[in-house]
């Protein structure tokens, strides 16, 4: 792996709402970029989005908690412009948006990196992703099909736990047993995109580059909930607990035949 590319959104949302209860647009896109070669973080993605409908004007608890104010999104784009633009933002750096092609569709330059999207939560995909490309009638993107979730490789390599096991305030419990301080403003979607790219250079510094793969498959076609009193959420397979239940097998079937 060339490249890990980590993203995370910062979402509308009121006092007393929880993830999954409520339908939440992103406001907020930021995103850091890892070599995984030299260890640095070469650039960063920024921009706010507009949200739609009722949810267009920010609740006093949203705009406190994320530091994203109304004039932000009444000044932004709306999401398929601001997914175009990280998608730009991409090929400026050689990783094509198409991981079935080494040429871009974009650009005639040649693309030869390989990369793989990276954040510290799955439902950054199976709700935020998802539900904003089902609300602008846009095809969820290819590159957000297999993808790494930061908290599940901490949890597998530092604590060896189950990847599963819940992690309440997993940035900060990463950046406390790395003994590092967290930078920036906290719900920040670009200073979170930041640390825990941190946390990705750290990871490799201390040996675990290998282990640098997808941990999810999205499935952006097998819809979980059709609920109107819920937000939709795609499906998803834990690439780890079929590792680990394909190990299972084989080790039971040489033991056994």
């Amino acid at each position: 792996m060339d490249y890990v590319v980590v993203i995370d959104f910062e979402a509308t949302c009121d006092v007393g709402q929880r993830i999954g209860q409520h339908v939440n647009q992103i406001i907020e896109f930021g995103a850091a970029l890892v070599n995984v070669q030299t260890q640095q973080i070469e650039s960063t993605f920024h921009k706010y989005c507009q949200p739609s409908g009722t949810l267009r004007i920010l609740s006093q608890y949203c705009m406190n908690l994320t530091g994203v104010i109304q004039a932000n999104v009444d000044s932004a784009p709306q999401f398929p412009e601001v997914l175009r633009s990280f998608e730009e933002w991409l090929l400026e750096h050689r990783l094509s948006p198409n991981p079935d092609s080494s040429v871009s569709y974009m650009s005639r330059r040649t693309v030869t990196f390989r990369w793989i999207l990276a954040s510290d939560s799955m439902y950054d995909y199976t709700i935020y992703l998802y539900n904003e490309c089902k609300l602008n009638n846009i095809p969820y993107p290819s590159y957000a099909h297999r993808i790494l979730t930061i908290g599940s490789l901490f949890k597998n390599n530092y604590l060896h736990v189950p990847a599963r096991t819940r992690m309440p305030n997993g940035l900060a419990r990463m950046l406390e047993h790395m003994d590092m301080e967290f930078e920036g403003r906290r719900h920040s979607a670009l200073d979170d995109a930041w640390n825990l790219a941190r946390i990705v250079v750290r990871m490799v510094q201390e040996g675990h580059r290998y282990s640098l793969r997808a941990t999810i498959e999205v499935l952006p076609d097998h819809q979980q909930y059709s609920n109107h009193s819920m937000p939709n959420s795609c499906g998803y397979v834990d690439l780890l607990e079929r590792e680990m239940e394909d190990a299972l097998d084989r080790m039971f079937s040489h033991r056994f035949f």
